[in-house]
Protein backbone atom coordinates (compact mmCIF):
# COMPACT_ATOMS: atom_id res chain seq x y z
CA UNK A 1 0.00 0.00 0.00
CA UNK A 2 2.56 2.37 1.09
CA UNK A 3 4.18 1.35 -2.34
CA UNK A 4 1.41 2.56 -4.24
CA UNK A 5 0.87 5.82 -2.33
CA UNK A 6 5.04 6.68 -3.18
CA UNK A 7 4.00 5.49 -7.06
CA UNK A 8 0.84 8.00 -7.40
CA UNK A 9 2.85 11.05 -5.84
CA UNK A 10 5.22 10.27 -8.07
CA UNK A 11 3.23 10.26 -11.03
CA UNK A 12 1.63 13.32 -9.81
CA UNK A 13 4.22 14.94 -9.40
CA UNK A 14 5.40 14.39 -12.66
CA UNK A 15 2.21 15.26 -14.13
CA UNK A 16 2.12 18.75 -12.23
CA UNK A 17 5.85 19.24 -13.62
CA UNK A 18 4.96 18.75 -17.09
CA UNK A 19 1.48 20.86 -16.64
CA UNK A 20 3.67 23.88 -15.03
CA UNK A 21 6.65 23.43 -17.89
CA UNK A 22 4.19 23.34 -20.83
CA UNK A 23 2.30 26.63 -19.22
CA UNK A 24 5.31 28.37 -18.82
CA UNK A 25 6.45 27.62 -22.36
CA UNK A 26 3.13 28.89 -23.51
CA UNK A 27 3.62 31.93 -21.30
CA UNK A 28 6.93 32.66 -22.64
CA UNK A 29 5.65 32.40 -26.29
CA UNK A 30 2.73 34.37 -25.63
CA UNK A 31 5.14 37.22 -23.87
CA UNK A 32 7.16 37.38 -26.94
CA UNK A 33 4.16 37.46 -29.29
CA UNK A 34 2.52 40.19 -26.88
CA UNK A 35 5.40 42.29 -26.72
CA UNK A 36 6.35 42.16 -30.69
CA UNK A 37 8.88 40.19 -30.18
CA UNK A 38 8.33 37.23 -32.87
CA UNK A 39 11.67 37.11 -34.56
CA UNK A 40 13.48 39.05 -31.79
CA UNK A 41 13.46 35.32 -29.65
CA UNK A 42 10.37 33.14 -30.79
CA UNK A 43 11.10 31.87 -34.03
CA UNK A 44 14.35 33.64 -34.23
CA UNK A 45 16.08 31.24 -36.21
CA UNK A 46 13.00 30.35 -38.30
CA UNK A 47 12.58 33.65 -39.57
CA UNK A 48 16.04 33.86 -41.19
CA UNK A 49 15.14 30.68 -43.13
CA UNK A 50 12.08 32.37 -43.99
CA UNK A 51 13.43 35.32 -45.61
CA UNK A 52 16.08 32.58 -47.28
CA UNK A 53 13.47 31.45 -48.68
CA UNK A 54 11.91 34.91 -49.86
CA UNK A 55 15.16 35.96 -51.69
CA UNK A 56 15.36 32.73 -53.12
CA UNK A 57 11.94 33.33 -55.13
CA UNK A 58 12.82 36.83 -55.91
CA UNK A 59 15.98 36.18 -56.51
CA UNK A 60 17.48 33.09 -57.22
CA UNK A 61 19.61 30.39 -55.00
CA UNK A 62 22.87 32.07 -55.75
CA UNK A 63 21.98 35.29 -53.60
CA UNK A 64 20.85 33.62 -50.41
CA UNK A 65 24.75 34.00 -48.70
CA UNK A 66 25.05 37.55 -49.96
CA UNK A 67 24.61 39.66 -46.68
CA UNK A 68 23.21 42.68 -47.62
CA UNK A 69 20.81 41.48 -49.69
CA UNK A 70 19.90 39.27 -46.56
CA UNK A 71 19.57 42.63 -44.56
CA UNK A 72 17.12 44.16 -47.11
CA UNK A 73 14.76 40.90 -46.03
CA UNK A 74 15.63 40.65 -42.45
CA UNK A 75 15.08 44.18 -41.39
CA UNK A 76 11.62 44.15 -42.97
CA UNK A 77 10.67 41.11 -40.09
CA UNK A 78 12.85 41.35 -37.45
CA UNK A 79 11.70 43.77 -34.05
CA UNK A 80 13.33 46.77 -32.73
CA UNK A 81 15.70 44.93 -29.81
CA UNK A 82 17.69 43.24 -32.66
CA UNK A 83 17.16 46.19 -35.27
CA UNK A 84 17.74 49.41 -34.74
CA UNK A 85 18.63 52.84 -36.93
CA UNK A 86 22.53 52.23 -36.91
CA UNK A 87 22.73 48.89 -36.44
CA UNK A 88 21.17 45.44 -37.70
CA UNK A 89 22.91 41.93 -36.72
CA UNK A 90 22.34 39.84 -40.10
CA UNK A 91 21.50 36.12 -39.12
CA UNK A 92 23.17 34.26 -41.98
CA UNK A 93 21.82 30.70 -43.79
CA UNK A 94 25.01 28.87 -43.09
CA UNK A 95 23.69 25.55 -44.97
CA UNK A 96 24.45 24.15 -48.18
CA UNK A 97 21.83 25.74 -50.50
CA UNK A 98 19.83 22.35 -51.50
CA UNK A 99 19.05 22.53 -47.69
CA UNK A 100 17.41 26.06 -48.10
CA UNK A 101 14.42 24.07 -50.35
CA UNK A 102 11.75 23.64 -48.11
CA UNK A 103 12.00 27.18 -47.21
CA UNK A 104 11.60 28.35 -50.91
CA UNK A 105 8.21 26.57 -50.25
CA UNK A 106 7.64 27.50 -46.55
CA UNK A 107 8.39 31.75 -47.14
CA UNK A 108 4.85 31.35 -49.88
CA UNK A 109 3.33 31.00 -46.59
CA UNK A 110 2.98 34.32 -44.16
CA UNK A 111 5.47 34.20 -41.76
CA UNK A 112 3.76 33.46 -38.47
CA UNK A 113 1.55 30.55 -40.98
CA UNK A 114 4.62 28.99 -42.27
CA UNK A 115 6.05 29.22 -38.72
CA UNK A 116 3.46 26.86 -37.41
CA UNK A 117 3.78 24.43 -40.11
CA UNK A 118 7.50 24.18 -39.60
CA UNK A 119 7.09 23.55 -35.81
CA UNK A 120 4.35 20.98 -36.91
CA UNK A 121 6.06 19.37 -39.10
CA UNK A 122 9.19 19.21 -36.99
CA UNK A 123 7.08 18.03 -33.66
CA UNK A 124 5.38 15.09 -35.77
CA UNK A 125 8.17 14.14 -37.53
CA UNK A 126 10.11 13.64 -34.00
CA UNK A 127 7.33 11.69 -32.54
CA UNK A 128 6.87 9.42 -35.36
CA UNK A 129 10.57 9.42 -35.93
CA UNK A 130 11.46 8.09 -32.14
CA UNK A 131 8.48 5.71 -32.37
CA UNK A 132 9.89 4.56 -35.52
CA UNK A 133 13.89 4.10 -34.63
CA UNK A 134 13.08 2.29 -30.81
CA UNK A 135 10.98 -0.40 -32.64
CA UNK A 136 13.30 -1.02 -35.07
CA UNK A 137 16.63 -1.27 -32.88
CA UNK A 138 15.53 -2.70 -29.95
CA UNK A 139 12.38 -3.83 -30.36
CA UNK A 140 10.99 -1.54 -28.09
CA UNK A 141 7.88 1.04 -27.52
CA UNK A 142 7.82 4.62 -25.86
CA UNK A 143 5.27 4.43 -23.72
CA UNK A 144 3.12 8.26 -24.35
CA UNK A 145 4.47 9.38 -20.93
CA UNK A 146 7.95 9.14 -21.64
CA UNK A 147 7.36 10.69 -25.06
CA UNK A 148 5.44 14.35 -23.21
CA UNK A 149 8.41 14.32 -21.46
CA UNK A 150 10.73 14.55 -23.98
CA UNK A 151 8.87 17.02 -25.92
CA UNK A 152 9.29 19.53 -23.09
CA UNK A 153 12.86 18.64 -22.74
CA UNK A 154 14.68 22.18 -23.06
CA UNK A 155 16.54 20.88 -26.27
CA UNK A 156 13.45 19.92 -27.99
CA UNK A 157 11.40 23.30 -26.79
CA UNK A 158 14.29 25.38 -27.86
CA UNK A 159 14.54 23.68 -31.31
CA UNK A 160 10.86 24.22 -32.20
CA UNK A 161 10.33 28.06 -30.36
CA UNK A 162 13.26 28.82 -32.97
CA UNK A 163 12.13 27.26 -35.13
CA UNK A 164 15.38 25.12 -35.96
CA UNK A 165 16.87 22.60 -37.87
CA UNK A 166 18.22 20.07 -35.31
CA UNK A 167 15.42 17.41 -35.15
CA UNK A 168 16.58 16.74 -38.42
CA UNK A 169 20.07 16.00 -37.57
CA UNK A 170 18.90 13.52 -34.97
CA UNK A 171 16.86 11.67 -37.93
CA UNK A 172 19.69 11.46 -40.28
CA UNK A 173 21.94 10.29 -36.91
CA UNK A 174 19.30 7.72 -35.71
CA UNK A 175 19.26 6.27 -39.34
CA UNK A 176 22.98 6.15 -39.71
CA UNK A 177 23.64 3.95 -36.36
CA UNK A 178 20.10 2.06 -37.33
CA UNK A 179 21.30 1.14 -40.11
CA UNK A 180 24.47 0.22 -38.98
CA UNK A 181 23.03 -2.38 -36.35
CA UNK A 182 20.72 -3.78 -39.38
CA UNK A 183 24.05 -4.43 -41.34
CA UNK A 184 23.06 -1.99 -44.09
CA UNK A 185 26.65 0.06 -44.02
CA UNK A 186 25.88 1.67 -47.45
CA UNK A 187 22.82 2.75 -46.69
CA UNK A 188 24.09 4.07 -43.18
CA UNK A 189 26.64 5.98 -44.37
CA UNK A 190 24.32 7.74 -47.00
CA UNK A 191 22.11 8.95 -44.27
CA UNK A 192 25.03 9.96 -42.34
CA UNK A 193 25.91 12.66 -45.03
CA UNK A 194 22.96 14.17 -44.04
CA UNK A 195 25.11 15.81 -41.15
CA UNK A 196 26.17 18.16 -43.89
CA UNK A 197 23.43 19.90 -42.95
CA UNK A 198 25.84 21.03 -40.01
CA UNK A 199 29.37 19.54 -41.09
CA UNK A 200 31.14 19.99 -37.57
CA UNK A 201 29.04 16.93 -36.47
CA UNK A 202 31.45 15.10 -37.98
CA UNK A 203 34.66 15.87 -37.26
CA UNK A 204 34.93 13.00 -35.03
CA UNK A 205 32.64 10.41 -36.76
CA UNK A 206 34.34 10.54 -39.73
CA UNK A 207 37.84 10.17 -38.91
CA UNK A 208 36.66 7.19 -36.87
CA UNK A 209 35.59 5.13 -39.69
CA UNK A 210 38.71 5.96 -41.37
CA UNK A 211 40.32 4.33 -38.25
CA UNK A 212 37.89 1.18 -37.68
CA UNK A 213 38.41 0.43 -42.30
CA UNK A 214 34.26 1.48 -42.38
CA UNK A 215 34.79 1.61 -46.44
CA UNK A 216 31.07 0.70 -46.93
CA UNK A 217 30.06 3.31 -44.96
CA UNK A 218 32.45 5.68 -46.13
CA UNK A 219 31.29 4.86 -49.96
CA UNK A 220 27.79 5.81 -48.69
CA UNK A 221 28.74 8.58 -47.42
CA UNK A 222 31.22 9.66 -50.19
CA UNK A 223 28.11 8.99 -52.81
CA UNK A 224 25.48 11.19 -51.19
CA UNK A 225 28.07 14.17 -49.99
CA UNK A 226 28.91 14.02 -53.79
CA UNK A 227 25.17 14.60 -54.38
CA UNK A 228 24.14 17.17 -51.75
CA UNK A 229 27.11 19.34 -53.05
CA UNK A 230 26.68 18.85 -56.82
CA UNK A 231 22.78 19.92 -56.45
CA UNK A 232 23.96 22.73 -53.88
CA UNK A 233 26.17 24.14 -56.54
CA UNK A 234 23.62 23.41 -59.51
CA UNK A 235 21.29 25.37 -57.48
CA UNK A 236 23.79 28.24 -56.53
CA UNK A 237 26.52 28.23 -59.01
CA UNK A 238 29.69 28.97 -57.94
CA UNK A 239 28.44 32.63 -56.61
CA UNK A 240 26.89 30.23 -54.21
CA UNK A 241 29.52 27.81 -53.03
CA UNK A 242 31.68 31.05 -52.32
CA UNK A 243 28.93 32.69 -49.98
CA UNK A 244 28.64 29.28 -48.39
CA UNK A 245 32.47 29.37 -48.14
CA UNK A 246 32.64 32.53 -46.61
CA UNK A 247 29.03 32.17 -44.30
CA UNK A 248 30.87 28.72 -43.05
CA UNK A 249 34.38 30.74 -42.18
CA UNK A 250 32.48 33.68 -40.74
CA UNK A 251 30.63 30.78 -38.27
CA UNK A 252 33.70 29.40 -37.16
CA UNK A 253 35.27 32.21 -36.43
CA UNK A 254 32.80 33.72 -33.98
CA UNK A 255 30.05 35.85 -36.44
CA UNK A 256 28.36 37.48 -33.57
CA UNK A 257 25.15 35.89 -34.76
CA UNK A 258 26.83 32.39 -33.95
CA UNK A 259 26.72 33.68 -30.63
CA UNK A 260 29.81 31.82 -28.96
CA UNK A 261 29.29 32.80 -25.49
CA UNK A 262 26.16 30.14 -25.08
CA UNK A 263 27.58 27.46 -26.58
CA UNK A 264 28.04 24.35 -24.67
CA UNK A 265 31.38 23.38 -25.79
CA UNK A 266 34.90 23.91 -23.91
CA UNK A 267 35.29 27.17 -26.69
CA UNK A 268 32.57 28.69 -24.92
CA UNK A 269 33.97 28.44 -21.35
CA UNK A 270 37.44 29.76 -23.17
CA UNK A 271 36.02 32.40 -23.93
CA UNK A 272 33.98 33.43 -21.07
CA UNK A 273 37.53 32.72 -18.88
CA UNK A 274 39.34 35.11 -21.22
CA UNK A 275 36.78 37.87 -20.93
CA UNK A 276 36.68 37.67 -17.23
CA UNK A 277 40.59 37.69 -16.72
CA UNK A 278 41.04 39.81 -19.88
CA UNK A 279 44.60 37.21 -20.50
CA UNK A 280 44.54 33.82 -22.63
CA UNK A 281 44.34 31.72 -19.80
CA UNK A 282 41.00 30.67 -21.40
CA UNK A 283 43.12 28.62 -24.05
CA UNK A 284 45.35 26.33 -21.93
CA UNK A 285 41.81 25.39 -20.60
CA UNK A 286 40.35 24.79 -24.12
CA UNK A 287 43.38 22.48 -24.92
CA UNK A 288 43.18 20.31 -21.54
CA UNK A 289 39.45 19.80 -22.06
CA UNK A 290 39.60 18.66 -25.90
CA UNK A 291 42.41 16.70 -24.69
CA UNK A 292 41.02 14.95 -21.52
CA UNK A 293 37.70 14.62 -24.00
CA UNK A 294 39.26 12.71 -26.47
CA UNK A 295 40.95 10.90 -23.98
CA UNK A 296 37.94 9.40 -22.39
CA UNK A 297 36.16 8.75 -25.90
CA UNK A 298 39.47 6.91 -26.91
CA UNK A 299 38.86 4.71 -23.42
CA UNK A 300 35.01 4.10 -24.44
CA UNK A 301 36.00 3.29 -27.89
CA UNK A 302 38.83 1.38 -27.24
CA UNK A 303 36.50 -1.04 -24.84
CA UNK A 304 33.23 -1.24 -26.92
CA UNK A 305 34.08 -4.29 -28.77
CA UNK A 306 30.88 -5.94 -29.44
CA UNK A 307 28.84 -5.59 -32.40
CA UNK A 308 25.09 -5.38 -30.30
CA UNK A 309 22.84 -2.80 -30.95
CA UNK A 310 23.54 -1.42 -27.35
CA UNK A 311 27.50 -1.15 -27.86
CA UNK A 312 27.12 0.45 -30.95
CA UNK A 313 24.77 2.75 -29.78
CA UNK A 314 26.53 3.69 -27.23
CA UNK A 315 29.46 3.74 -29.44
CA UNK A 316 28.30 6.33 -31.50
CA UNK A 317 26.61 8.40 -28.84
CA UNK A 318 29.84 8.46 -26.88
CA UNK A 319 31.28 10.35 -30.19
CA UNK A 320 28.11 12.63 -30.73
CA UNK A 321 28.36 14.03 -27.09
CA UNK A 322 32.45 14.15 -27.28
CA UNK A 323 31.77 15.81 -30.73
CA UNK A 324 29.29 18.52 -29.35
CA UNK A 325 32.42 18.90 -26.70
CA UNK A 326 35.26 19.77 -28.76
CA UNK A 327 33.72 21.51 -32.31
CA UNK A 328 33.90 25.03 -32.76
CA UNK A 329 30.03 25.53 -32.93
CA UNK A 330 27.94 23.57 -30.77
CA UNK A 331 24.17 25.00 -28.62
CA UNK A 332 22.57 23.09 -26.31
CA UNK A 333 19.51 22.50 -29.13
CA UNK A 334 22.19 20.98 -31.33
CA UNK A 335 22.09 18.13 -28.59
CA UNK A 336 19.14 16.28 -30.79
CA UNK A 337 21.72 14.79 -32.71
CA UNK A 338 22.07 12.53 -30.27
CA UNK A 339 18.35 12.03 -28.93
CA UNK A 340 17.33 8.48 -30.69
CA UNK A 341 21.05 7.29 -29.43
CA UNK A 342 20.19 8.18 -25.81
CA UNK A 343 16.25 6.80 -25.29
CA UNK A 344 17.52 3.31 -26.63
CA UNK A 345 19.44 3.26 -22.89
CA UNK A 346 16.59 5.45 -21.25
CA UNK A 347 13.89 2.44 -22.88
CA UNK A 348 15.88 -0.71 -22.37
CA UNK A 349 16.54 0.70 -18.54
CA UNK A 350 20.49 0.95 -19.21
CA UNK A 351 20.19 5.02 -17.97
CA UNK A 352 18.37 4.56 -14.26
CA UNK A 353 15.56 6.54 -13.65
CA UNK A 354 17.60 8.89 -11.62
CA UNK A 355 20.56 9.69 -13.75
CA UNK A 356 17.66 10.40 -16.84
CA UNK A 357 15.58 12.47 -14.62
CA UNK A 358 19.40 14.62 -13.94
CA UNK A 359 19.85 14.73 -17.46
CA UNK A 360 16.06 16.23 -17.98
CA UNK A 361 15.63 18.39 -14.98
CA UNK A 362 18.99 19.83 -14.74
CA UNK A 363 18.72 22.20 -17.82
CA UNK A 364 15.28 23.05 -16.88
CA UNK A 365 16.44 24.34 -13.29
CA UNK A 366 19.30 26.76 -15.55
CA UNK A 367 16.53 27.65 -17.92
CA UNK A 368 14.15 29.08 -15.22
CA UNK A 369 17.17 30.49 -13.20
CA UNK A 370 17.92 32.16 -16.56
CA UNK A 371 14.68 33.14 -17.21
CA UNK A 372 13.45 34.27 -13.47
CA UNK A 373 17.07 35.92 -12.12
CA UNK A 374 16.98 39.13 -14.07
CA UNK A 375 12.92 39.59 -12.82
CA UNK A 376 13.72 39.31 -9.58
CA UNK A 377 16.80 41.70 -9.61
CA UNK A 378 14.45 44.31 -11.26
CA UNK A 379 11.75 43.61 -8.39
CA UNK A 380 14.29 44.33 -5.77
CA UNK A 381 15.54 47.22 -7.22
CA UNK A 382 19.44 45.44 -6.78
CA UNK A 383 21.64 45.95 -9.77
CA UNK A 384 20.82 43.86 -12.86
CA UNK A 385 22.47 40.69 -13.75
CA UNK A 386 25.12 40.88 -15.82
CA UNK A 387 24.24 39.40 -19.74
CA UNK A 388 27.57 37.52 -19.82
CA UNK A 389 26.62 35.96 -16.16
CA UNK A 390 23.47 34.74 -18.00
CA UNK A 391 25.14 33.63 -20.94
CA UNK A 392 27.83 31.84 -19.21
CA UNK A 393 24.10 29.99 -17.69
CA UNK A 394 23.25 29.06 -20.60
CA UNK A 395 26.56 27.68 -21.92
CA UNK A 396 27.57 25.54 -19.04
CA UNK A 397 24.49 23.54 -18.77
CA UNK A 398 25.21 21.79 -22.02
CA UNK A 399 28.87 21.83 -21.21
CA UNK A 400 28.15 19.95 -18.05
CA UNK A 401 25.56 17.73 -19.41
CA UNK A 402 27.60 16.70 -22.42
CA UNK A 403 30.61 16.10 -19.80
CA UNK A 404 28.04 13.69 -17.46
CA UNK A 405 27.09 12.23 -20.58
CA UNK A 406 30.74 11.12 -21.56
CA UNK A 407 31.50 9.86 -18.37
CA UNK A 408 28.34 8.05 -17.49
CA UNK A 409 29.22 5.91 -20.92
CA UNK A 410 32.58 5.63 -19.73
CA UNK A 411 30.97 3.63 -16.64
CA UNK A 412 29.05 1.37 -19.00
CA UNK A 413 31.64 0.40 -20.52
CA UNK A 414 32.72 -2.37 -18.41
CA UNK A 415 29.23 -4.39 -18.68
CA UNK A 416 28.72 -3.32 -22.15
CA UNK A 417 32.32 -4.84 -22.76
CA UNK A 418 31.21 -8.53 -21.66
CA UNK A 419 27.53 -7.99 -22.45
CA UNK A 420 26.08 -8.12 -19.11
CA UNK A 421 22.91 -6.51 -17.66
CA UNK A 422 21.52 -5.45 -20.68
CA UNK A 423 19.48 -8.41 -22.21
CA UNK A 424 16.98 -7.61 -24.43
CA UNK A 425 18.63 -6.38 -27.17
CA UNK A 426 22.52 -8.08 -26.51
CA UNK A 427 22.87 -10.52 -29.64
CA UNK A 428 25.19 -10.11 -31.47
CA UNK A 429 24.92 -9.39 -35.10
Amino acid sequence: MEADNKKKLSNMLWFLGFAFLFGFYIFTTGLDLIKGNFCGNTAIDYCAYWSTGEIINDEGFAKIYDLKILEEHQSAIYPRPIKNSDYFQIIPFPYLSIFALPFALLSKLSLKTSYIVWVAINAIALVLYLRFFIRQTISEKIQIPMMAVLLVSVPVFLNLSYGQLNIWLGIFAGEFVRNLIKKRPIFAGIWLAGLLLKPQTLILVLPFLLFTKEFRVLIGFAVNSGILITGSFLLGGVEGALGWYKILIGSSAGRSAANPLVMMNWRMLSMHINNFTHTSLGTYFLVVGVAATLTILYLILRKLTLETPTVIAMRYLSIFVATMLVTWHAHFSQGLVFYPLLIIFVTNKTMADREFKFWLIFPIIIMLLIFFLPVVTFLLNTNSVQINFLKLLSGIRGLILNIWLLLWAFRQTKSLQFGSGYARDEKTI
